[in-house]
């Protein structure tokens, strides 16, 4: 479809998508990990939740790796790792452990940070006493509880991601560097 040009077309066609959901359901019937059959309606109505289920996944010829962290449940949330790119937390406690083999080669990570840190999220306090200062340095802090919270972050002397902000590869360097 993508090719021929549709692709944008039939994603966008709701009747479609439930046309297509009601054929799988009829003559392609699946089941999931659990064994339960899967709700290919509830699919296309926005009612799939993804959960990783291996180690790593190939995106447009990149193998990402995927990493249980810190949150309030196991397996609750996970972090992304593109190695050598960048590291993304998700909502979790400090991972110095997780860090340490994901953001190894000197990866850009963009972590969840606001400034007191509760069962499921990193405060600031706990970023210097878990991570040493090198790690610290290549920290792009996300999920503070306002833009005052971003500007104290910003004046402790860290980086912090804001609405619309844009991060570019750059594959010479190996590094991300804020774009625009």
């Amino acid at each position: 479809l993508d090719e021929a040009g549709f692709a944008e077309a039939a994603f966008a066609d709701r009747d479609l998508a439930n046309a297509v959901a009601r054929h799988k359901s009829m003559f392609f019937a699946e089941k999931g990990a659990d064994r339960t059959p899967i709700d290919y309606a509830a699919v296309v109505s926005g009612g799939l939740q993804l959960v990783p289920v291996g180690d790593h996944f190939w995106h447009d010829g990149r193998a990402f790796e995927v990493f249980s962290v810190d949150h309030h449940g196991y397996r609750s949330a996970f972090g992304l790792c593109l190695p050598g790119y960048f590291v993304y937390t998700g909502d979790t406690r400090p991972i110095p452990d997780a860090l340490a083999r994901f953001a190894a080669r000197g990866e850009t990570v963009f972590h969840d940070c606001s400034l007191h840190g509760n069962p499921s999220h990193t405060g600031v306090a706990d970023l210097e006493q878990r991570y040493g200062a090198e790690l610290r340095e290549r920290l792009v802090l996300y999920h503070y509880e306002s833009e005052i919270a971003a500007g104290q972050l910003r004046r402790l002397g860290y980086r912090v991601a804001g609405a619309g902000d844009v991060y570019e590869l750059d594959p010479a360097g190996r590094d991300l560097r804020r774009a625009g």
